[in-house]
Formats: structure tokens, C-alpha cells, sequence
């Protein structure tokens, strides 16, 4: 086995210190037993904190490193350490307090939380966390396992019809929402809102937003409202409400879709999950 290490590494010196010898090895198999960690995960970036909640290293993994190897080497004195992991974080994600010196204050959240500008979505986001400790005269081999932090949604609004230019006749607000999650893991800040982008088919005449959210639980106090571009809200629905009447989508999973259809005709408004999500209860965008 200490072959096999050495080879792995190119790691033949006697002093154990100049060596990358703790492997991670990353994993996410969402709500199953299958490793889908390949599928769900393009990128990680990886914090290693020491005993005292010290930043004192970071890495990026990348797709190919993640592909070819699922895992990574760090090159560590002997110790105590926390490794944090954030999966996906691309152009909706900063990170923010690394040296905060408290998992609860460090924070990824989309920029425009920072930046105090609108915020229509967040990344993909996953997160894994583990204690490990590095000895003086050996390899180390863990396992980190993702959890996901981020719930998906999907809008879709028949029977409005498109604005004079073509495009959405209505926006959409969505009330409520956790602005940030730490790193613990946990959703939080002072609640706000998100304007997803919504785009219009001409030849389905519909118009449909596709977007992430932060982890929320059944009870939620959370909103969607059409919205007219001249502030008169159209139609307003409670998330909680809609979770109750459909039981099949359950938020407590890591893999979780919330399917909105709002439908309009001269009899009134009906909401409702698509056809398509009653057909497919896993399905991906």
C-alpha cells in the first residue's frame, strides 16, 4: 500500500512534510445509493480551516480533476482541520468573511445580496463539511459527502399572452427568501426577494422562470406574485399553501424540484404541478 502512495504522489522523500498525503475524496449520491456526484457537480471549491476556525488554505477542483478522480490531495502540516466544500459556485456565488473565525459567519450568497443588487437566482449549490486530523508519519484518506443547498423552481404562466414588444407580459416576485447560507449549511439573513427572469415562447404562448433557491422547509412564509409592469399585482401565492395541496414534492430531499403551472382563463386562475412533473417526479432543468 505505501508503494502504491508513493507512486501515486511521486512522494519518495524522507521528510513526510513535503508531501501531499491527505487524500479527500468527494461524494454525492443526492437521495439514492449511486454515486452521481459527476452528474450534479462541475466544480468545487474547497476551504481548509485549522483548530481555530483559521483560513489557511483554499483550492479549486475542477471539472476535469472531479471526472478523472473524484478527489484531491492537500499538502498539510500534522493537526486538526475543517474542510469545507462548496460545489458549483460559478458566476451567482461569492463567498464572503472567510477569516470571520466562525462557521456561522462565513457566508456564499449570490453577488447582488453584497452588492445590494437584484438577485434573479442562485447557483447549483452544494456543500460538505468534515473534521479531519493529519498525523506526523502517514497518508490520511477521507471521504466528504455533499448535501445539497439549493431547491429548484420552475414557473411556468399560461393564458397571459406577451407584452407589446414580445416578450413577458407580467414579471415575477418572489417574497421571502433566505438571502444567503453559511457555513454550516444553514439558510438565513433578513428575508428578501428575487426577480427571476422569465422568458416568453411564442408558440406555446407561455411564459416560464427557472431558477434556484435557498433550502426553506414546509412551513415557509415565503410568496410568488405576478406582476404587472405597472406595479398592480396579478395573481399571489402562497408557497405553503401549494406545498400542502401537492405532498408529492417533498423539500426535505436533496434533489427537489418545485413545479408551479398558473393558469388563466375567463373562468378565473388555477394553480397547479404540469403535466409534465405528474408524468416524470424526477425531473431535471
Amino acid at each position: 500500500m505505501l508503494l502504491l502512495l508513493v507512486l501515486a504522489t511521486g512522494c519518495i522523500n524522507d521528510d513526510m512534510s513535503e508531501c501531499e498525503r491527505t487524500y479527500l475524496y468527494f461524494s454525492y449520491k443526492g437521495d439514492g445509493v449511486t454515486q452521481i456526484l459527476n452528474q450534479k457537480i462541475g466544480k468545487v471549491n474547497l476551504y481548509v480551516f485549522d483548530s481555530e476556525n483559521h483560513l489557511v488554505q483554499t483550492k479549486i477542483v475542477d471539472q476535469n480533476e472531479l471526472i478523472t478522480r473524484q478527489s484531491t490531495r492537500l499538502k498539510l502540516e500534522p493537526g486538526d482541520y475543517r474542510i469545507v466544500c462548496v460545489g458549483n459556485p460559478y458566476n451567482d456565488t461569492r463567498v464572503s468573511d472567510l477569516n470571520a473565525g466562525n462557521m456561522g459567519n462565513i457566508l456564499f450568497a449570490h453577488p447582488g445580496y453584497f452588492d445590494n443588487t437584484p438577485i434573479n437566482t442562485n447557483d447549483s449549490l452544494y456543500f460538505a463539511s468534515k473534521i479531519i486530523t493529519v498525523p506526523d508519519t502517514y497518508w490520511v484518506r477521507d471521504t466528504i459527502p455533499f448535501s445539497s443547498s439549493h431547491i429548484k423552481v420552475s414557473v411556468e404562466v399560461r393564458g397571459l399572452g406577451s407584452a407589446p414588444n414580445g416578450g413577458p407580459s407580467a414579471t415575477l416576485v418572489v417574497n421571502n427568501l433566505f438571502p444567503y447560507t453559511d457555513f454550516t449549511n444553514s439558510a438565513g439573513g433578513e428575508l428578501c426577494f428575487y426577480h427571476p427572469t422569465m422568458t416568453y415562447n411564442e408558440s406555446s404562448m407561455n411564459m416560464t422562470a427557472r431558477f434556484n433557491i435557498f433550502r426553506i422547509g414546509n412551513e415557509n412564509p415565503v410568496t410568488f406574485d405576478l406582476v404587472y409592469p405597472s406595479g398592480e399585482i396579478l395573481h399571489s401565492l402562497r408557497l405553503e399553501d401549494f406545498l400542502q395541496a401537492n405532498p408529492s414534492i417533498d423539500v426535505t430531499k436533496n434533489e427537489v424540484l418545485i413545479p408551479i403551472l398558473i393558469k388563466f382563463s375567463s373562468i378565473g386562475v388555477t394553480v397547479t404541478v404540469p403535466d409534465w412533473y405528474i408524468e416524470d417526479l424526477n425531473p431535471e432543468f
